[in-house]
């Protein structure tokens, strides 16, 4: 959960044990309140979703349960906004002409770095595509970010015949020429 007393907020106030609240200061009102060593309550505050106000809240079972209960909330809108930026960039996901789904370009590439990174994905989709079915599973093992050593098991070889088949799936790529001109501009 983000650290919402680093936000600044329009009002901030202190809630007194009977529930009214008093206007304060942003120090007094993240200051932690003195509790007598018999509480068993820690300090809450409540947060207002649309940043408008902070709220110290009483040490008491009021204050435990509105703090509780505001965390939960805050909580679960970060999780559903979270879950609609992963939802959108599912739906804007760039797709090549075979299908295959690539990331979004960043808002401030031009229209030309667009066009060449399409062209440069376009080729290196084009040259996976076209390897041999063991080299093609090795290169996307290797993607998808799995260890030498799973993929060596997985194959029933050993580390270095993978090392091996790295070297040779490197050598492959790099004999396309779209491919070589691709890692010789980065």
């Amino acid at each position: 959960m983000k650290n919402y007393q680093k936000l600044n907020y329009c009002e901030y106030r202190i809630m007194l044990s009977d529930g009214s609240s008093i206007l304060t200061t942003r120090q007094e009102c993240f200051s932690i309140e003195p509790a007598a060593e018999d509480c068993p309550y820690k300090q809450r505050w409540y947060y207002s979703p649309d940043q408008y106000m902070a709220v110290r809240l009483p040490r008491n079972e009021l204050g435990e349960r509105l703090g509780k209960d505001n965390a939960a909330d805050l909580k679960a809108q970060e999780r559903l906004i979270k879950r609609n930026r992963e939802r959108n960039l599912e739906i804007d996901a760039y797709t090549t002409d075979d299908g295959a789904s690539l990331d979004i370009p960043a808002p401030n590439v031009s229209v030309e770095d667009t066009a060449i990174m399409k062209a440069e994905l376009n080729a290196l989709h084009k040259a996976i595509s076209e390897l041999p079915d063991e080299l093609k599973d090795l290169c996307e093992a290797l993607l998808r970010e799995e260890k030498q050593c799973s993929i060596a098991a997985r194959c029933g070889v050993t580390d270095a015949a993978i090392r091996k088949r790295i070297k040779k799936l490197r050598a492959v790529l790099l004999a396309n020429e779209e491919i070589k001109n691709f890692f010789e501009n980065l």
